[in-house]
Order: structure tokens, then C-alpha cells, then sequence
């Protein structure tokens, strides 16, 4: 009898296999102002030590300077900010032809800061693993902070 092996990883990335469960609407609240919170959630590394949402805010606020349009989607398929200010952000994943998927967060109030993190589009799953890195980040940059979480929705 031959046993076949199955590469699981390689099925998943081409899309055979989808996770069980999605990301969809999270709240938390911090114990610091708004500006405090992008700050501390734009400085926290992912578990491969990339920096999810700080590059992108980097991006945004250097086109800004650059007196271009920091919200225009690239040419080539990356994360970016669509629109990053005081009160939240949207995260894109796309490019100018295609969006993957678009992320919002909501910032409320001072000492304590109330949020959400919510899915505003999802055209398929492709990428899902960088939202599923950002939630994690997330999780972890609010709990850096001795803030916590509410209910976090998976569909």
C-alpha cells in the first residue's frame, strides 16, 4: 500500500482549503489618548517581526508631506492606508485595480480610548493571513498597554 502525502500549506495557498472561522468585528479600549494608541499600534511587530499598519501610516503620511494624494491605491498589490487621522484608520489590501480587502478602526474618546476594528470589504481570502496578523498585532498592542479587549466577532 502507498501512502500519498498531502501538502496541506500548499493547498491552502492556492486557495483549496479556507479557514473555518473569518475575522470580522472587534472592540477594545486603552488606557492612553488616540495619538498614544496609533502610536503604540503602528510600533507593534507581528509574530515575523514585520510592522503590519506602521509602514503603511509611514507611506500615508510621507505622500501627505509630499503634497500627493497619500489615500491613491498603488500599482502593485500591497497594504496600504487609505485614510489614517485622529479618530482611526482604513487598511487597504489591493491595488489600483483590485481591492482585497479594506479594514477600518474606529478610535473614541481620551483616557480611555474606546475602538473597533472591523472588516468594511472582503472580496475572497486571499491575504488572509495578514489579517489574521493584524488581529493578533492588534491584540498584542492593546494588551502592551494594560488595555483589553471586548468581543471579538468571527463569522
Amino acid at each position: 500500500m502507498k501512502i500519498r502525502h498531502c501538502n496541506t500549506r500548499a493547498k491552502f495557498e492556492m486557495g483549496l482549503f479556507r479557514p473555518d472561522k473569518a475575522f470580522r468585528r472587534g472592540t477594545f479600549t486603552m488606557p492612553c489618548t488616540r495619538q498614544e494608541v496609533q502610536g503604540v499600534i503602528c510600533s507593534t511587530t507581528d509574530v515575523d517581526g514585520r510592522c503590519q499598519s506602521g509602514g503603511p501610516a509611514e507611506r500615508y503620511l510621507q505622500r501627505e508631506s509630499e503634497g500627493k494624494d497619500p489615500a491613491e491605491p498603488p500599482l502593485t498589490e500591497r497594504i496600504y492606508m487609505q485614510e489614517f487621522g485622529e479618530d482611526g484608520f482604513i487598511l487597504t489590501a489591493g491595488n489600483r485595480v483590485h481591492t482585497m480587502w479594506r479594514m477600518k478602526m474606529t478610535l473614541e474618546g481620551d483616557n480611555p480610548v474606546h475602538g473597533t476594528f472591523e472588516y468594511i470589504e472582503h472580496n475572497g481570502d486571499r491575504w488572509y493571513g495578514n489579517v489574521m496578523n493584524l488581529v493578533f498585532s492588534l491584540d498584542d498592542a492593546i494588551r502592551s498597554v494594560g488595555g483589553g479587549t471586548g468581543k471579538w466577532h468571527w463569522l
